[in-house]
């Protein structure tokens, strides 16, 4: 992956300073416990830009590299070597746990995790970059009166089918639209659990 996903933002006071904005071996350090070594491996976004975490040497420092943008051009977290609050984990690691589904429809590659479901941006399927225009990076977590884990979806004729383990719902964007962070409508169509395909 070249961005994300991500999980929220965060809204604690735990900041990350960073060794350095640019290049390898970059030092990550957190001014709580933070880090756990099933993050090896996971995307992590430091302020303005992206880190691939690739050791841990304590709940409060992690090594990584800073990501190039999508573009090419070498990635800048812009920190300037002073603490900030504005990080956010990345979704997938072993940490966290990976997609249990995934499938392609509307141009974008889908990953289920838990109860949400992540789109990437349109036919670029490595990345799941969040922004304003309607080909960005969809996330959406399925809302219902319990918490169903998604076991597998499905690209439909005109909707993305999702399955879980509490009933299965139709996704779409709306009547000749496609599914976008803007227009996105979940209709759940059954209350029959379904088993992993």
């Amino acid at each position: 992956f070249v961005r994300g996903p991500f999980m929220d933002a965060n809204i604690t006071a735990t900041t990350i300073t960073a060794s350095a904005d640019t290049g390898d071996t970059v030092t990550l350090t957190a001014s709580a416990d933070l880090f756990d070594a099933g993050h090896v491996k996971s995307l992590w976004r430091v302020k303005s830009g992206v880190v691939k975490i690739t050791q841990v040497n304590s709940a409060t420092e992690a090594v990584g590299n800073v990501q190039n943008e999508p573009t090419g051009v070498a990635g800048d977290l812009d920190t300037s070597g002073s603490p900030t609050a504005a990080w956010a984990e990345g979704s997938f690691s072993a940490y966290r746990g990976y997609p249990s589904a995934c499938g392609f429809h509307e141009g974008r590659l889908w990953y289920a995790k838990d109860q949400s479901f992540y789109g990437s941006v349109a036919f670029a399927y490595d990345d799941f970059e969040i922004g304003s225009d309607d080909a960005d990076a969809v996330v959406f977590e399925v809302a219902s009166n319990e918490a169903n884990v998604i076991r597998w979806i499905n690209s439909g004729a005109k909707t993305l089918q999702v399955g879980t383990s509490g009933g299965t719902y139709s996704v779409f964007g709306g009547a000749g639209v496609p599914i976008t962070a803007t227009t996105i409508n979940v209709q759940k169509d059954t209350n029959y659990g379904v088993a992993y395909i």
